[in-house]
């Protein structure tokens, strides 16, 4: 990564962007805890996809610490930055899970995902990944097509995570996501698997969930309410490099279709193959069933 002062110039390999994804994340937390330690009371909007306040602040930084880059930056609910390059393209979401953070809760992350890929996009084009846990500091990212994992509690180097092995649908924890008044809706499409699973929990931080599932904190998640975007899948080349697997609620791969920031996806992320052909039969049984 080329530096002259404090403007980045050049970003070339994978250790480039990791050095820039770090750097972004430092910069979005100082703000994010200066103005945690200056607000009262959280008001929080009433649309689902609303910008906070600190998305409009985290993305000022990113448009400080990137103007001039030759790179397209498509951030979350913003015009995109240096719009005047087509490819090769960073999509970031500064904040993923502003409302958590605004809680106190759960680990909001900080997200970038990078494509080379010129015009239409599928989510399988996605060749790197950066996720910071703004809350723990935890980092996952990708380097020559492999998968790590930094934990900050335990202050150790980074370690490449192995590929998962298979796990029975009834030993299986899953994230299963009920939240924003879509419990009914979910239930409907998940509740066979909410019976088979060992255990059910979610926090709704999208990107470190699906970093944890990588690492083996947990072993599907489902998301079946019709509200997550593009943005919110960005931690996928790191879920694909240990193995997991993401479909739509049909179960096709999601790799194979389009990535369009503006659109909403929802989806399914298993730790293996064997796992999700293991949760189709049984949403598929209980269709037949009803």
């Amino acid at each position: 990564m080329r530096v002259k002062g404090n403007k980045i110039l050049a970003v070339k390999s994978d250790r480039d962007l990791i050095k820039l994804g770090r750097r972004l994340a430092t910069e979005i937390r100082k703000v994010l805890i200066r103005e945690m330690k200056s607000t009262v009371r959280v008001e929080e909007p009433r649309e689902v996809k609303a910008t906070h306040k600190i998305d409009q602040l985290a993305c000022r930084i990113i448009a400080k610490e990137t103007q001039g880059l030759p790179i397209r930056i498509i951030i979350e609910g913003t015009e995109p930055i240096n719009s005047e390059v087509v490819s090769p393209r960073l999509f970031i979401d500064p904040i993923d899970g502003s409302r958590n953070w605004e809680r106190q809760i759960g680990d909001p992350a900080f997200a970038m995902a990078f494509s080379a890929k010129e015009g239409e996009m599928l989510f399988e084009d996605l060749s790197f990944c950066f996720v910071e846990g703004l809350r723990s500091g935890d980092q996952y990212f990708t380097l020559r097509g492999k998968a790590w994992y930094k934990s900050k509690l335990l202050n150790q180097k980074a370690q490449k995570l192995p590929k998962r092995k298979a796990v029975k649908l009834s030993e299986s924890l899953a994230y299963i996501k009920p939240g924003y008044s879509q419990a009914a809706k979910v239930l409907d499409f998940a509740g066979p698997l909410m019976l088979a699973c060992k255990d059910i929990r979610a926090i709704d931080n999208s990107a470190a969930e699906l970093c944890e599932l990588a690492r083996g904190a947990t072993d599907l998640i489902i998301e079946a309410r019709d509200l997550s975007d593009f943005h919110n899948l960005l931690a996928y080349p790191i879920l694909l490099a240990t193995g997991g697997v993401v479909t739509d609620l049909k179960g096709n791969d999601l790799g194979k279709t389009k990535a369009i920031p503006e659109k909403i996806y929802d989806y399914m992320a298993f730790s293996s193959s064997t796992l999700r052909d293991e949760a189709l039969v049984v949403l598929h049984r209980s269709k037949r069933a009803d």
